[in-house]
């Protein structure tokens, strides 16, 4: 039977304590200085659950924005879309967005944050159905260029010029 070399294990023995030293020191920078708390999880990522315990932090002080800065709690989510349901967490929060500035009709707006989440529930189809609505108005309207650039913003808008022609047509026969 062999064994290992005493220096080998020594050697091993070190390199986890030099592990383990700095994420105590994190753990114990909780108390004082939790942004550099995370900055020192996040530095031995490698070490047992440094990094989720990272992103677990950072997930906690995203959800703390909320209430004061909504726009960095959405930018917090968003840097840290690997964990957890962070990534639908930022989306959801833009569309709750993207729907109040839809009812208060900045159209325009809205369809810009929708186009933020394509794949999240039915954002495309909306931000498509605020441009067409808006298209439809501004023609009705009689102004052609911008009905024309809100049918054209459409996702798969090939017959923006045509949908523009015929309201045009259309007002003509009135």
């Amino acid at each position: 039977s062999s064994t290992l070399p005493a220096s080998w294990l020594w050697a091993r023995e070190n390199r986890r304590m030099a592990r383990q030293l700095p994420a105590e020191q994190a753990e114990a920078l909780l108390e004082t200085d939790r942004a550099a708390a995370i900055a020192a999880f996040e530095a031995i990522a490698g070490y047992s659950d440094a990094a989720e315990r990272a992103a677990t932090l950072r997930y906690e002080d995203a959800e703390a924005l909320l209430t004061t800065d909504r726009a960095a709690a959405i930018a917090a989510f968003e840097g840290i879309a690997d964990y957890s349901d962070a990534a639908d967490r930022a989306s959801a929060l833009r569309y709750e967005d993207a729907s109040a500035l839809a009812k208060a009709g900045d159209w325009e707006a809205a369809a810009a944050i929708f186009d933020l989440i394509p794949g999240y529930e039915d954002a495309t189809e909306r931000a498509d159905q605020l441009r067409y609505d808006a298209g439809v108005a501004f023609a009705e309207n009689g102004e052609w260029d911008k009905a024309a650039a809100a049918f054209t913003a459409m996702s798969g808008a090939e017959n923006a010029t045509e949908q523009v022609n015929a309201f045009r047509y259309e007002a003509a026969e009135k």
